[in-house]
């Protein structure tokens, strides 16, 4: 996170792109058991990306 931090500073871009991954570890939310809650169940990676560059500026896991 350090190395990336420090490379991708002060990058300009137009257009900025959110997005977001959705995946399940184990067995999707509905269906996770209360003791199950911290190592199964939905999971989500938001990404935001320089439209022309294509560049990851920054991520999140979730």
């Amino acid at each position: 996170m350090e190395l990336h931090d420090r490379i991708m500073a002060g990058i300009r871009t137009e257009r900025l792109e959110l997005d977001e991954l959705w995946s399940f570890v184990g067995k999707k939310q509905k269906n996770v058991q209360r003791h199950e809650i911290n190592a199964k169940g939905d999971q989500y990676v938001f990404i935001g990306m320089a439209g022309t560059q294509k560049a990851i500026i920054s991520w999140g896991v979730g």
